[in-house]
């Protein structure tokens, strides 16, 4: 009779409150009494190993990250969330009035950013822009990559204040994603000859995804369909590492747009 491997899947964890967020200390790792160039990053509440990394990472606790979010005067945190065992913790955020965007006629995009620290990378803070459009709530990463931030103000009273510039930027950037959208709208392709660029979703969502388009269909629709299927029908079921990372897979295809306008 053959064992069966039993795998535990570490969920994503909500946090409700600052206090939840546990401090962490990092303790130098030695083989046999020798430096081995590598540190834990250890929940001093438990000492659980929370990662290893290199002795020359410098990381900010994600505490102090949600503390100095919490600073910000001009925004509301909509939630907060712990991935991968604790290494990475990601912010969700909105302006207390949001910006909204207007897509198409009568499609507009709310604005938001993501804020994420991740201990397994040097200095692991960045911030990328996000969004939810309003006419179908399907939620949308920004086109623009993710600016990391070299934190030099790390434990200084400048430090919410370089958060704050850096988000205002990362918001405003969606201002410029309009034109982008209209000539995706206005851009027609034969479904047939787009396919093999069409960024892959596990098959039974990429299914589904084909069987709402015309055989003749505009970037912007496929691009709907993508974030719709993504949103309400995949992320309820993922964690939300893998779901944000579908998201930015969409936007491929709103670079077709540039292949098809050359």
């Amino acid at each position: 009779m053959s064992k069966e491997k039993v795998v535990q899947k570490v969920k994503d964890v909500v946090i409700i409150e600052p206090k939840q967020l546990p401090d962490v200390e990092e303790v130098p790792l030695l083989a046999h009494d020798r430096e081995t160039g590598y540190k834990a990053v250890v929940n001093k509440s438990n000492m659980d190993t929370i990662c290893v990394v290199p002795n020359d990472n410098q990381i900010v606790q994600h505490n102090h990250v949600l503390k100095e979010v919490n600073k910000l005067d001009n925004y509301i945190i909509q939630k907060t969330t712990l991935l991968k065992n604790g290494t990475k913790m990601l912010i969700e955020l909105v302006e207390r009035e949001p910006k909204k965007i207007e897509l198409l006629p009568n499609d507009f995009l709310e604005c938001g950013a993501r804020v994420y620290n991740d201990y397994t990378k040097n200095r692991g803070l960045s911030v990328q822009g996000c969004g939810t459009r309003l006419i179908c709530s399907n939620g949308v990463t920004s086109l623009v990559k993710t600016e990391k931030m070299e934190i030099f103000a790390y434990g200084t009273a400048d430090f919410s204040k370089e958060l704050e510039a850096q988000i205002s930027k990362c918001i405003a950037v969606w201002s410029d994603v309009s034109d982008i959208m209209e000539h995706a709208n206005n851009t027609k392709v034969s479904i047939k000859d787009v396919v093999g660029e069409l960024p892959k979703l596990p098959k039974k969502y990429m299914d589904t995804v084909m069987d709402e388009l015309e055989d003749q269909d505009t970037l912007y629709n496929i691009w709907n369909q993508y974030t719709r299927i993504i949103t309400h029908e995949i992320a309820p079921k993922v964690r939300t590492s893998k779901h944000l990372a579908l998201q930015k897979r969409a936007n491929k295809i709103l670079k077709l747009v540039e292949v098809q306008h050359e």
